[in-house]
C-alpha cells in the first residue's frame, strides 16, 4: 500500500493547482524520483504538457504524453488521462478526481485538491476510500 499525501490548496485557482503541480513534479525530479501525473482528460494531460515547459523559466523538466503502447524514454515524467496504461513506478500525481486503480503499483500517491466544493467533495471521498484501504495518509493544508 502506498503512502498518500494530500495537499490542500487555499485557492480555488487552477493554474495554482497545476503551477503547484509542476512544483511538486520538479522537485521529486531534482531527488532522481520520477512521476507519473494522472488527468482528468486528454485536454487537461496536454495542458500539464505545456505548463511543464513554461511554469518556470530556468527548470527543464523532462517529461511526455503518455497512452497506450507508448515507448517511454528513460528518465520522463509521464502524463496521461489512461490510467489503465499507467505504468508502475514511485509516485502518482493525481488530479484527476478519481481514485487511481491498482493502488499497490505506486510507492506514494500526491492528491492535489484546491478550494472547489466539487473538487473538495471528491477528495474527502478518495480519503475514506484510501482510509478503507488501510494507507498510510497525511493532510497537508497549505
Amino acid at each position: 500500500m502506498p503512502d498518500i499525501c494530500f495537499y490542500i490548496l487555499p485557492s480555488s485557482s487552477l493554474q495554482e493547482r497545476d503551477i503547484f503541480t509542476c512544483k511538486l513534479v520538479e522537485k521529486a525530479y531534482r531527488q532522481g524520483v520520477y512521476s507519473v501525473i494522472l488527468t482528468a482528460s486528454d485536454a487537461h494531460s496536454t495542458h500539464m504538457d505545456d505548463v511543464l515547459w513554461t511554469f518556470r523559466a530556468s527548470s527543464f523538466i523532462p517529461h511526455q504524453l503518455y497512452a497506450k503502447n507508448s515507448v517511454v524514454e528513460q528518465d520522463q515524467i509521464l502524463i496521461s488521462a489512461d490510467q489503465s496504461c499507467l505504468p508502475q513506478g514511485s509516485t502518482l500525481i493525481n488530479v484527476s478526481q478519481r481514485i487511481p486503480e491498482q493502488l499497490d503499483r505506486f510507492e506514494r500517491i500526491l492528491e492535489i485538491l484546491h478550494q472547489d466544493e466539487q473538487v473538495l467533495q471528491s477528495g474527502r471521498e478518495r480519503y475514506k476510500q484510501y482510509q478503507q484501504a488501510g494507507a498510510n495518509l497525511t493532510t497537508h493544508k497549505l
